[in-house]
Parts: structure tokens; sequence; C-alpha cells
């Protein structure tokens, strides 16, 4: 992302005029999109005739400048029986008084747009993000990241319940999105589109409580023979198996499911296995690798083969808590995501990772009980041009009782040129001799025990980036820190 955005002088805005006036010659629509999304303030903050703007209106910081910019051109685009709309950045600083908002950042930008009376789009990526994977990469042609099924679609819900009166009112609805960087030709289009956009379609559609996922799945099996006569390739993601992962004691409880009630699920538990029919959870307390597909005869359907290994090791399955939630798209599984025994694959998707904007990952897991332990391992995504950056260091302390913490580690983190070009990386920490020095000591000043090879309690904290330094990209906004397992061995 370039930090050089329009300069606020007369002459840019001129300039932007004169091209928004050729696009409303050649587009009758009522509403023009302006943008207005990821620009950073670097570029104003060095201007001196943006300083000069500032001070002569002024304002008290670039983010009243950028709100200036918009109203000038929220201004220009009114005066020609047109209504502006753009990203909900365009809040920063003040909305212009015409400007529609379109929310994609989740539902927040949108609400407050509504409740200032303003028109809204809605289309938060966690649910009308078309460009993220609907299966695993493993099976899916390349897509730029996150994991969004048709199910959760078709769950999408454009007024927040939040709204009440006439600002639900204000939400003109919602928007499924597919941006093409991945997609080079149209089959690639309709398979990333279809069938999520028929769910984006009933989801608006239909009122809340008229929505039926069952008849929604049945009508869609007729849509898909229809395609199939027309040509048109479309995504059977919606057929493939999908695990549903409990703990246990010792482990993990796998459930296989599909989306369909009709067929057979047949699973293997290694590659020359024989497949069996599924009948009901798998209890896996050792490592293995599962294989597993869906199949309807009657309907000629069969999925992709479904692969996972699970590791299984001394925190898989425990207890496990966040200090800070990780971020709504990219918080499928939850803090067990952490401690289930799968690490995430690459390409990446949100499934297998937990993302934190901005903000650290800071896990407590309880191991149940007195552990031995001679490594930690922590999986961590490296996707610059995406904005999820490594993490700058991880501090770990640890406990017998809960109560009193010990420091257990701290490193800030140090790449080769080589191991920064990969996209899984893996912190790996084993305890040194020197650790059995530390201890636990009760109020009265008697040792409980050595500390450093045993634990129940850790504390893991993985820092953050925070702002994106300049000349990187996503300079001057959040750093995106995404976390896949956290393997005590």
């Amino acid at each position: 992302m370039s930090e050089n955005v329009f300069c606020t002088k007369d002459s840019t805005l001129n300039f932007l005029k004169d091209i928004l006036s050729e696009v409303m010659d050649l587009f009758p629509s009522q509403y023009i999109h302006i943008g207005g999304d990821e620009v950073p303030k670097t570029a104003w903050k060095a201007c001196s005739r943006c300083q000069q703007r500032m001070k002569n209106l002024h304002l008290k910081d670039e983010n009243e400048l950028q709100s200036w910019f918009i109203k000038q051109i929220d201004s220009f685009i009114t005066s020609k029986g047109r209504n502006t709309i753009g990203w909900d950045e365009i809040l920063e600083g003040g909305l212009a008084p015409n400007a529609a908002v379109m929310s994609w950042r989740g539902d927040e930008g949108g609400i407050a747009a509504a409740k200032q009376k303003h028109k809204v789009v809605m289309c938060p990526g966690a649910y009308c993000y078309f460009d993220h994977y609907q299966s695993s990469p493993l099976t899916q042609p390349l897509a730029i990241g996150g994991y969004l099924t048709v199910q959760k679609v078709y769950a999408f819900n454009p007024i927040p319940d939040s709204l009440k009166g006439d600002e639900r009112k204000m939400i003109l609805g919602g928007q499924g999105n597919l941006w093409t960087e991945y997609i080079p030709d149209f089959d690639k289009l309709t398979f990333m589109a279809l069938p999520r956009m028929s769910a984006m379609a009933e989801a608006l559609w239909t009122n809340e409580e008229n929505k039926n996922w069952a008849s929604f799945q049945q009508r869609l099996l007729h849509v898909f023979k229809y395609w199939e006569t027309q040509k048109i390739n479309f995504s059977k993601a919606l057929f493939d198996v999908e695990s549903k992962i409990t703990p246990i004691d010792g482990g993990v409880e796998v459930s296989l499911q599909s989306a369909f009630q009709e067929g057979k699920i047949k699973y293997s538990t290694c590659d020359s296995c024989r497949f069996k029919t599924y009948s009901e959870p798998l209890k896996l307390t050792k490592s293995v690798k599962l294989l597993a597909f869906y199949e309807n005869k009657d309907w000629n359907m069969k999925s992709d083969l479904w692969k996972q290994k699970f590791i299984i090791h001394k925190a898989t399955g425990k207890k496990i808590e966040f200090k800070n939630q990780p971020a709504e798209a990219y918080n499928t599984g939850g803090a067990g995501t952490l401690v289930d025994g799968i690490k995430g694959v690459t390409p990446w998707y949100g499934k297998e990772w937990l993302g934190f904007s901005g903000t650290d990952c800071e896990a407590l897991i309880d191991l149940g009980t007195e552990k031995a332990i001679s490594k930690i391992k922590i999986g961590l995504l490296n996707a610059e041009p995406s904005w999820i950056y490594l993490p700058d260091s991880v501090f770990i302390t640890c406990s017998l009782d809960g109560e009193i913490y010990i420091p257990f580690f701290t490193q800030h983190l140090l790449q080769t040129e080589d191991e920064k070009k990969a996209e899984r990386q893996e912190w790996t920490y084993v305890p040194d001799t020197h650790q059995n020095e530390h201890c636990l000591t009760d109020a009265a000043g008697t040792k409980i025990s050595a500390i450093g090879f045993a634990a129940r309690y850790l504390k893991i904290k993985i820092k953050n980036k925070g702002i994106i330094p300049q000349g990187k990209n996503g300079a001057g906004e959040k750093a995106w820190l995404f976390v896949d397992e956290i393997e005590v061995r």
C-alpha cells in the first residue's frame, strides 16, 4: 500500500472533480463510490501544504483533515444530484453531511453511521467477503485467505440488533464483495461466487424468522443440477466433511459431519487404511492422520477428500482462556483452536488460525495437573502483504497453584533472511538446565517444587507488532498477529 495519497491543495480537488464528472456522465447510478479505505496519513503529516491547510481551517489532526477533504467531494457530488458512498473509514474525523457508509470492518462503522442518520450498506468481512476460502486450501484453488462458508453467509443479518426504531431504516441492505487479485478468469469467479451468492440473496431478501437452512440446502441441490446443465463452474464445498472438536481427558474427540443428512461419511486413520462408514465421534489420545469424504449416490455427489493430522501433546484439549479476544472474522473455533492438536496450513485461511488486530495474544493454559515440560512450540503466520506480522517477542510465566507465577522465559524473535521468507513459522523454546534453579515457595517460605521443567499453569504472552512501521506493508495501521497452535511437550 502506497503512503502517497492525494494532497489537499485546490488543484488536487479540481482534478478529482473532473474525474468524478466523467464518471457521473458514464454511469447513471444514484450512488457514487469514492473509496476512502486504508488511507495512511503519513504523507499528510510530512506535507507542508496539508499542514498549512489544517492550520488555516483550525483542524486539530489529520483525521479532521480527511473529513474536510471528503466533505469537499461530497458537496460536489451532491451538487450534481447524486449521493456519495464510501468505506467506513470516511467516518474518521466526522462524516460528510450527505454521505452513505459501506461498513466492511465489522458492524461498528455501519452502526455509528446509522445512529447519525446516514444510510448504510453492510458488508462485514466475516460474512460478506467471497474472495475468502470456502473450504480447506488443501482442496481449493488459491485465494487471498480467510474462511467463509455458505452456512455463515446464510446466517448474515444486515441489521444489527443494537439498532432501534428509525435507526434500522438507515440500513439499505448488504453486499457480497469479490475482489479479483486471485481470480484469473470467469470460471474462477463463478466458483468463488456460487453458491455463496445464492446464500447472500436469500439472507438479504428473507426476514430472519422466515429463514430455513434445511429448506435452502434442499433447494440448492436442484440449483446445482441446473448449473451443471449450463456448464457453470461452482463450488461443491458445501458437501465437504467438517470436524467438530471437543476436549477429552488426554486428547480430543472428533465429530465428523456434512451439511446434508442424506448420504454417508467414510473415514480412515491413515493413507493406506481401509475406509469405514462413520457412525460415532472418534476419541483421539495419540497423534493420528484422519481422512474422510462425504458421498451421496442418489445425487451423484462426492466431496473432496478431507485430510487432517492431529498432534496430541500435553496441552491438547486442555482449558485455555484469553485476556484479549481475537477479531470476529478470524475466531472460528475460539480459544480452543490453539490447543486442538491442529496446525494451520498454508496458504492460510481463517479456520485454523486466530487473528488479533493490534492486540497481543495472551493465553492462560491449565494443564490439569503438574506436568514436566521439555519443549513449547508456537505456530505463527508470516504474511506481511496481508498486514500479518510475526510478533516482537514471546513471554511465558508458569505456576503450580494458579496463584504465584514466575517468569519462565522471554525472548525477542530474531530471524535470518531465509527464516523471514517462510509463511508458517514455529517459535520453539527448550528449557535450559539453569531454569531448574527457579522455584515456588509458600507463605512460610517453604519450597514447594522445582520450576522450569514442571508446571500446571502456563501464561503465554505473544507480543503483537503494534502499529506497522514505515516502509512496511500497511504502514501506520494496526498489525495483525496470527497464531495456530501452542504445543507443549
